[in-house]
């Protein structure tokens, strides 16, 4: 992509995951500075609600769509806000007036300081946009967004269409669709594409990530300093999110960056326990649940805690808090009822259970050094600033800030369960994370910048007491002039403490996080340049109802997202549910000896197949009904081919219907 299609591309995902959060919340009475900083998650609700809407009425989601849905659930919040305020009448400002005009610089430098690095790692290693990722979960996700941006269907259901279209109407089918849906919006309106939009939503994190801890740790009450040198390392965790990259785990990824907006706005919200308040936390629990499934655990585990730690500090009202709590599940178990159904179609289809990769003792050295199982991503530097500061979260004055350290701890805990140890109990206490070390790495980290904040709070308040107790120093201090006490200088500050971050280990975790990513952020094996010039060819040969004949581990599955054109096997997964699909890649090329291949080929209408050089790691091989195409030129025309990609015309009278 070009430099002018990135910017677009980055632009149009901004504003759509922006705006319409920004405005419920306005609506809902927050200030402004919440409802920018949590509006990621409010969004994802309210694409949540507006697909459930729009596909039982029969409409396509567009970017109007979405629109209609935000002005229909603003205008409820707006109604329910006012008609039962709780508290409060006016906007909720509550912990904002903490930070001076100085301090607000000191903050908003580091923190633009924290997403220009993420912006670097991640612009750097998907080559402006132009690498498409090689990793198992991505090519699903990228299908989905390529789906949804074309039919406008996106319904969880839906998505059956890109691998379980032949098995799903048995047996049902759900996958949940809201992050997809998202994109395929950028995808629709900045016209960059699939792989261009998916890009453009990674580069969104970082900026929520930001905006939510700036606004977590002011809501804790920490200072101006503390905040601003816990956001300059805020995006160095190579655990999250640049782990959960390389495996195209976009979806996980995207649900936990949606998990300390739902905690601020919880916290807000249990102070000033207005029924608008509640319902905007249910619309924002509806969207990280329509995300990910592991949305509501990834939110019991990070803020569970300090639900806890709430009712002890508000225990003076405790019986309104409770009822305020209460009400707040409760809207939040309606707007989840049809997740809940959809996801009892499948029940007992969502459990794995990878090996662990570690002994106890690794495990353990592992969690608490933020390191993951797959390689040597541990990271010491920022240990050393995350675990004193979770120690010192327990001083009364950050209170109720040690809930969110037992909330780290936990997630700690069940990362080692996941990477050292294989029993039932490991599988019960992690599944809803598919037992996956990744995954639970990033979560424990996803609140540890918190603790980076508490130190350097802790710090510069020892320092102000110790300069305090300096009668001398303390004059010297008062006549520098007021110049030097400005924002400016405030910001002069900032850059320089950057700069010495940068210097003592940015460029090391700079360079680490690239690399993690870059593992499978490449110009192949699965998807190459090669490759990518096979799938424009099929474009310019196959209808649009027509779907290709293609083997589901050599990165083929990639032709729908890159070039619109559908293949038999949409994943590097086989639907094993599908007679169909199994019997075309174990027995494709037999089909001028078995009426049933033949069968299966009318129904999908085949008339050409392909074939690229290479298999996915794991992959027992090529899959038997694809390994000698070109063994039969009586029955497979070699019509196009280089040095990866062979495509091949079944004869007229086996192709598909006419």
């Amino acid at each position: 992509m070009i430099t002018h299609d990135v910017v677009l591309a980055i632009l149009a995902a901004v504003l759509i995951t922006w705006v319409p959060g920004t405005a419920v919340l306005l609506l809902a009475r927050k200030s402004i500075f919440m409802s920018v900083a949590a509006a990621p998650a409010v969004t994802l609700g309210v694409v949540y609600l507006g697909t459930t809407l729009w596909g039982l009425l029969g409409l396509s989601w567009t970017v109007w769509t979405l629109a209609l849905t935000t002005a229909i659930v603003g205008g409820v919040v707006w109604l329910v806000a006012r008609t039962w305020p709780g508290r409060g009448t006016g906007f909720d400002r509550s912990g904002e007036r903490l930070w001076s005009s100085k301090g607000s610089v000191f903050v908003a430098v580091t923190g633009a300081s924290a997403i220009l690095v993420g912006f670097l790692v991640y612009i750097k290693v998907s080559d402006w946009f132009n690498i498409v990722p090689q990793d198992y979960d991505a090519v699903f996700q990228a299908n989905a967004i390529r789906y949804i941006a074309e039919t406008g269907d996106g319904t969880p259901e839906g998505l059956a269409e890109i691998n379980n279209y032949s098995s799903a109407a048995g047996r049902g089918y759900y996958y949940p669709s809201a992050f997809h849906a998202l994109v395929a919006l950028t995808s629709a309106a900045a016209k960059v594409g699939t792989v261009g939009a998916l890009h453009a939503q990674v580069i969104t994190w970082f900026v929520a990530i930001v905006l939510g801890l700036a606004l977590l740790m002011k809501t804790m009450h920490i200072g101006a300093f503390g905040t601003g040198m816990a956001l300059i390392v805020s995006t160095s965790f190579t655990s999250y999110p640049y782990e959960l990259l390389w495996r195209g785990l976009y979806p996980y990824a995207q649900s936990i960056v949606l998990v300390i907006p739902i905690i601020v706005l919880l916290v807000h919200g249990a102070r000033r326990r207005g029924t608008g308040d509640a319902l905007v936390i249910a619309i924002a629990c509806g969207g990280i649940v329509a995300v990910h499934t592991s949305g509501v655990t990834s939110l019991m585990v990070l803020g569970g805690p300090l639900v806890v730690a709430l009712l002890v500090q508000q225990r003076d009202r405790i019986k309104s808090t409770v009822v305020w709590l209460l009400v707040t599940a409760g809207l939040t178990v309606v707007l989840l009822v049809p997740v809940v159904l959809g996801l009892v179609s499948i029940a007992g289809d969502l459990a794995y259970d990878w090996p662990a990769l570690k002994t106890l003792r690794d495990g353990v050295e592992s969690a608490l050094l933020f390191g993951t199982g797959y390689r040597d991503t541990y990271q010491l530097s920022l240990a050393v600033l995350v675990l004193p500061g979770a120690v010192l979260a327990f001083r009364r004055r950050y209170s109720p800030t040690y809930a969110l350290a037992i909330s780290m701890l936990g997630a700690m805990a069940l990362y080692v369960f996941a990477v050292s140890i294989d029993s039932p109990l490991s599988l019960l206490l992690t599944g809803t994370w598919w037992n996956d070390q990744l995954r639970l790495a990033a979560l424990a980290a996803v609140l540890a910048p918190v603790f980076v904040a508490v130190l350097f709070d802790t710090v510069g308040e020892i320092a102000v007491r110790l300069v305090r107790r300096s009668t001398r120093l303390t004059a010297q201090l008062e006549k520098i002039s007021p110049s030097l006490r400005s924002e400016g200088t405030a910001g002069v500050a900032a850059l320089l403490a950057v700069a010495i971050f940068a210097v003592s280990m940015g460029a090391e975790y700079f360079d680490r996080s690239y690399w993690a990513v870059h593992y499978r952020y490449t110009y192949g094996p699965m998807v190459s340049p090669l490759k990518i010039d096979g799938m424009r060819e099929l474009e310019a040969r196959v209808g649009d109802d027509q779907r290709v004949m293609n083997d589901n581990v050599d990165g083929s599955a990639w032709m729908y997202a890159i070039a619109g054109v559908r293949p038999v096997a949409g994943h590097y997964a086989r639907d094993t549910s599908s007679e169909e699909q199994i019997l075309l890649l174990d027995h494709f090329d037999e089909i001028a000896d078995r009426a049933d291949v033949q069968a299966a080929v009318d129904d999908l209408d085949i008339r050409f197949a392909v074939v690229m050089e290479g298999v996915i790691e794991g992959a027992d091989g090529r899959s038997t009904g694809l390994d000698d195409l070109q063994d039969l030129p009586d029955v497979f025309e070699l019509v196009y081919e280089n040095p990866e990609v062979r495509i091949y015309e079944i004869t007229p009278e086996l192709a598909g219907a006419e």
